[in-house]
């Protein structure tokens, strides 16, 4: 069983009615827009660098990937940008070096309206969000005329005029840049209007912003650990932190383990069970015959007893949980084969949430 605990965007989710019950789904080049934007947002670039190559992999055009890094600049600033347009000019050069051959994509169609730039951007916007913008916009429009004007001039006019990208992916985009940062609710609220505008469901919108803010919480309450765990009932990389070892007051034991990205257990089950904590990132929980269970940081799993079982960090995200370990005797574990590459994909196209 899990127990969800519901912090922060979520309660903004439920607010605005989002977790509606219905069949959309992301599919794989949304969800790797959803990824590079919110690692370029963050400012991680090893892990941007992993994800341009996957949306490389994907279907990304370059043209794409590098105005989804442009488009950014106005929501994260120029430094988180510039710094990713370096690290997809680096990606590009190895992989000419490794001879894999990238579809360029289109540039941009001239700009046919060449009217009053400010125009131009109110009216965009008015598009996006389904009401009158007025001139100047209401409280910071007043207070600052001159951000009003970057707003409306630049990027609701010079970038949305570049068709490279469509609206609706550019909210794609500026969603979950803004999920994955602290302190841009106010923001993100706003957007996720615009997002429904623009033709995000609201099965779309609450994975969009579920997968986001799981790479906002990546960062683990323990240290990533030393130990890393054994082939024999690992599949990819997994480090342990001991935390607390079994005693003769306790009969358990308590570790955190940080599982990379595509990492997981082998199958296993426990004579008196186990209980997981997620403190980070986003992963899987399955039980043999049940579908598999997408969980993130504040849920917690209970395991039942001899019930044949695995557990690891999902295809887009690493991630941290506290395993607490119960003993029969000298025996906390039995560990079986492992959970096969295409157990593993079935899971993470296929798992609830």
């Amino acid at each position: 069983m899990i127990r969800k605990i519901i912090m922060g965007t979520a309660w903004m989710m439920v607010s605005l009615g989002l977790y509606a019950q219905n069949n959309e789904m992301l599919t794989d080049k949304d969800k790797i827009i959803v990824t590079i934007s919110a690692y370029t947002a963050r400012g991680e670039l090893a892990e941007l660098k992993d994800a341009l190559n996957r949306g490389l992999d994907v279907g990304l055009t370059v043209s794409e990937a590098r105005e989804i890094l442009v488009h950014l600049y106005a929501y994260t600033g120029f430094p988180r940008s510039l710094n990713g347009l370096m690290t997809l000019m680096n990606v590009l050069e190895e992989r000419k070096t490794q001879g894999k051959k990238d579809v360029e994509g289109r540039e941009a169609s001239p700009i046919v309206d060449t009217g009053d730039t400010y125009e131009r951007g109110r009216k965009t916007l008015e598009k996006l969000s389904g009401v009158p913008q007025p001139k100047p916009a209401k409280g910071y429009g007043e207070f600052a005329p001159r951000i009003d004007q970057f707003l409306k001039e630049h990027l609701f006019a010079d970038v949305f005029d570049s068709d490279v990208l469509d609206y609706k992916t550019r909210e794609l985009v500026t969603l979950s840049a803004l999920a994955a940062l602290n302190g841009t609710e106010a923001q993100l609220k706003g957007h996720l209007k615009l997002g429904k505008n623009t033709g995000w469901t609201d099965r779309e919108l609450t994975e969009i912003i579920e997968m986001a803010s799981a790479i906002k919480g990546i960062d683990p309450i323990h240290p990533k650990g030393e130990q890393k765990l054994p082939d024999t009932r690992f599949t990819g990389d997994a480090y342990l932190t001991p935390l607390l070892a079994r005693d003769t007051t306790n009969n358990f034991a308590m570790g955190s383990v940080y599982f990379e990205r595509n990492a997981r257990t082998h199958w296993h089950t426990h004579p008196r069970g186990q209980v997981l904590i997620v403190t980070a990132g986003e992963g899987l929980y399955q039980e043999e015959g049940k579908p598999a269970q997408r969980i993130r940081k504040g849920e917690i799993v209970n395991i039942p007893a001899r019930v044949r079982h695995w557990h690891g960090a999902s295809a887009h995200s690493p991630m941290t949980h506290i395993g607490i370990t119960n003993y029969v005797g000298e025996k906390g574990v039995d560990w079986y084969e492992a959970v096969t590459d295409e157990q593993f994909d079935k899971a993470n196209s296929e798992g609830k949430r």
